[in-house]
């Protein structure tokens, strides 16, 4: 059976130490770098792994999608789907792991040749700085595939602003999709006309500036002031926010209400 392989698909194989795919919801991002992993994989030998910055359980990773491009391909003869990795008949393995709660772990893995980061606008700081330098198989690569969030998320910043020529860059949006469902042309028209200021980052993949995540949106201002006696003792407090890196201590005085 033949099939019209989707230009970004080809594009994935050419050769680069870093790819980064983001964009909003229904690009086919995700589909597209299993889709390139996948045919690669059967054309050589890869130990190609999964990575999230969480995972609990094999149902939260790219298994399910793996499996279903598998299918979609007829490559059922040539790849085993295994309860805990898949197994193609040219020794390509598939593996699936958390990055955040292993984070040792990961260090001691050897010859990963690919490694994919899903939903990686959720990767710490720390994880990239241990999983980058363990990836060191010659020619290996390191995909990421994300929404983009803020714009101090530690993979926009340093890999989707990065001017490096070892970062080859994709901004994929729903409208770059030719397979794009129906149903979820509704869903955005709903989104567009409903809340168009969430609509911007969740289907055109815009940062999230002054938005709803911001608890204190438009009812703060920046001056520069020094505390007073009337004030009182200062209230301390961790900020855990909607950061990847939870490490802000904060110092609160109550004046004027």
């Amino acid at each position: 059976m033949a099939f019209q392989i989707p230009r970004l698909v080809t594009e994935l194989w050419e050769p680069c130490r870093y790819k980064v795919l983001f964009g909003g919801r229904g690009a086919g991002k995700s589909i597209a770098i299993a889709d390139a992993l996948l045919l690669e994989g059967a054309r050589t030998k890869q130990l190609i792994a999964c990575f999230r910055e969480y995972q609990n359980k094999l149902d939260e990773s790219v298994y399910a999608l793996l499996v279903e491009r598998i299918n979609h391909y007829g490559l059922n003869s040539f790849f085993k789907v295994a309860n805990t990795e898949i197994v193609g008949a040219n020794g390509t393995r598939f593996i699936f792991l958390g990055l955040a709660r292993n984070i040792n772990g990961i260090q001691s893995l050897q010859g990963i040749t690919r490694a994919w980061i899903e939903e990686a606008q959720t990767i710490s700081a720390r994880s990239i700085d241990v999983l980058v330098p363990t990836i060191r198989a010659t020619d290996s690569e390191i995909w990421f595939s994300f929404n983009p969030q803020f714009e101090d998320d530690p993979v926009y910043s340093q890999f989707a602003m990065s001017t490096s020529p070892d970062v080859r860059k994709w901004i994929v949006n729903w409208r770059d999709n030719p397979f794009f469902p129906e149903v979820l042309e509704k869903e955005r028209l709903r989104k567009f006309y409903n809340d168009p200021e969430g609509y911007a980052n969740v289907w055109e993949g815009a940062l999230i500036t002054n938005s709803k995540a911001s608890i204190f949106k438009d009812h703060y201002r920046v001056e520069d002031f020094t505390p007073t006696e009337e004030w009182g003792f200062p209230l301390y407090g961790m900020d855990f926010g909607y950061s990847n890196d939870p490490t802000t201590l904060v110092k609160c005085y109550l004046h004027n209400d």
